[in-house]
């Protein structure tokens, strides 16, 4: 069995993530923006309130009143 057409592009752009969402980072990084990246293992859906309650904390750790 083979993949053709869009099974192959649905395949193979999952392989470009991590290597893209790093760039962005990078990107992010050296425009002066606070950044932290982590990888889930697995499932992206496991652990929501766990990472949202994570992300919230940084955000509010590094929150700034604006004028």
């Amino acid at each position: 069995y083979g993949l053709v057409g869009s099974e192959m592009c649905i395949r193979d752009r999952f392989k470009t993530i991590p290597q893209d969402t790093a760039t962005v980072v990078d990107i992010l990084k050296r425009a002066g923006v606070d950044t932290v990246f982590e990888t889930v293992p697995g499932n992206h859906y496991q652990h929501g309130e766990q990472r949202l309650g994570k992300a919230l904390a940084f955000l509010a750790a590094n929150a700034t009143t604006q004028g």
